[in-house]
């Protein structure tokens, strides 16, 4: 794992890619209102928000990452619906 994050880091360097680190909590949060959610509650909120079934909490943790970065990052605005 380390190796691959080593080439992620690299390659991001390389072509000026900045790197942007997130708290769990604020991730947490902003998928389910709730920056001490389960595992269990973060897979259900992005299931609901994409209308499928993750299969790991990897998986549903990636697309939180996306979904956060997307509202934050690049300034798109969108509705956001709560999810409990």
């Amino acid at each position: 794992l380390m190796q691959r994050e080593g080439i992620l880091l690299m390659l991001a360097t390389d072509h000026n890619i900045p790197i942007i680190g997130v708290a769990v909590s604020t991730l947490k949060k902003h998928a389910t209102e709730n920056g001490r959610a389960s595992k269990q509650e973060m897979i259900a909120a992005i299931d609901f928000l994409f209308g499928i079934e993750t299969r790991t909490d990897h998986e549903a943790d990636a697309l939180a990452c996306i979904v956060w970065a997307i509202k934050n990052l690049s300034g798109a605005v969108g509705r956001r619906r709560v999810m409990k």
